[in-house]
């Protein structure tokens, strides 16, 4: 019984050895094949790259020798076009670049797009948004308005083709689409698109899915967009906090901020976040009015609504040397705390 264990034990073992060795093999000999592909690409492209480059850069005629015609040549294509489409954006390349990849990429393209694998899916369509490939327009849209299911890597970029190639069509389906992209992803498909596509969007903003408000608040203070400073001060009436909080984050980030101090009450706030941010906006006017509330918020329940009050009652002329007085006045300890979140040291250690 024992011999016969033994002998199992061993063929099992046996076999392990044999798997593995066929593994290894595989592996070996499919990382031979893959390097002998790079270096077939990598050759093509040194070989071709001033052919390409008198034909993107100077306007030459597309030779022959540039057209692809096996797998690793249209690699190499895909490789050199990506390049140019990255560090040029003059009218006349991207031009170039779109119609030699719609001559001679595009019914490579349709193929890969009815792959049932991801990866040939998903590489197909960032060449085509890299190379801003209009003329696969209708296929995008039958993608779109197909009941298959895509992942959604896959929707967001063809959302950002149509960002360029149709943004009427954009429109349409990112207000009805079911995807729900994060707020990252949605900023992504914001930075592309042009002033009028905003402007639509914004039109229909409370029908807008969550993700997508925020990004588009954002964006507003992030690019420093002035033109809708009605629309921020329309939506600090919202009943949602997170919006009235992206739109006080938007305001703060613009270059000029009109009559600060009609955002006064909303020092009231039962919410820290909305009187800490009212608080720096107040450091752009410097009234004595103002002065007196950012005085008061010196003694705010929330340390960092205090940590605020002192940044901008230090803009204010005179503000250092008066949160000093104060501080040294009141003899708070909520006020020693705060000067020495702004300036770092204690009081009576400030130079200057």
């Amino acid at each position: 019984m024992i011999t016969v264990d033994i002998v199992l034990l061993f063929y099992c073992l046996l076999l392990c050895i044999v798997l593995l060795t066929a593994i290894f093999i595989y592996l070996i000999v499919n990382r031979l094949r893959e390097k002998k592909n790079e270096e077939a690409v990598l050759n093509h492209i040194n070989q071709y790259h001033k052919s390409f480059y008198e034909h993107l850069i100077a306007g030459e005629p597309v030779s022959t020798e540039i057209v692809p015609e096996s797998k690793f040549e249209i690699r190499a294509v895909e490789e050199i076009l990506t390049r140019y489409s990255h560090t040029f954006s003059g009218e006349k390349v991207v031009e170039r670049i779109r119609e030699y990849a719609q001559t001679h990429l595009r019914s490579y393209y349709e193929v890969r797009l009815k792959s049932r694998k991801w990866s040939k899916r998903m590489n197909a369509l960032y060449h085509i948004v890299d190379f801003q490939m209009y003329s696969m327009k209708s296929i995008i849209t039958e993608m779109l308005e197909s009941e298959k299911r895509y992942t959604d890597d896959e929707y967001l970029q063809m959302f950002l083709f149509l960002t360029k190639a149709d943004k009427k069509l954009f429109l349409n389906f990112i207000g009805k689409t079911e995807v729900s992209f994060t707020e990252w992803e949605y900023r992504k498909l914001v930075r592309e698109m042009d002033e009028d596509s905003f402007a639509q969007l914004l039109q229909s903003f409370d029908e807008l899915p969550q993700s997508l408000q925020y990004s588009m608040i954002d964006m507003i203070g992030m690019n420093d967009q002035l033109q809708w400073y009605s629309f921020l001060l329309e939506i600090l009436g919202s009943d949602e906090l997170e919006i009235r909080i992206r739109a006080f984050k938007a305001f703060s980030k613009l270059t000029y901020v009109h009559e600060p101090e009609q955002f006064l009450s909303y020092l009231q706030s039962p919410y820290w976040e909305e009187r800490m941010l009212v608080a720096r906006l107040l450091g752009t006017n410097h009234s004595k009015e103002v002065q007196k509330y950012l005085i008061t918020l010196l003694a705010d329940s929330s340390r960092l609504v205090r940590k605020e009050a002192a940044k901008s009652l230090s803009m204010h002329k005179g503000g250092k040397q008066l949160l000093q007085e104060i501080t040294i006045d009141g003899d708070e300890d909520v006020m020693v705390e705060a000067f020495q979140d702004v300036y770092g040291t204690k009081v009576g250690e400030l130079n200057g």
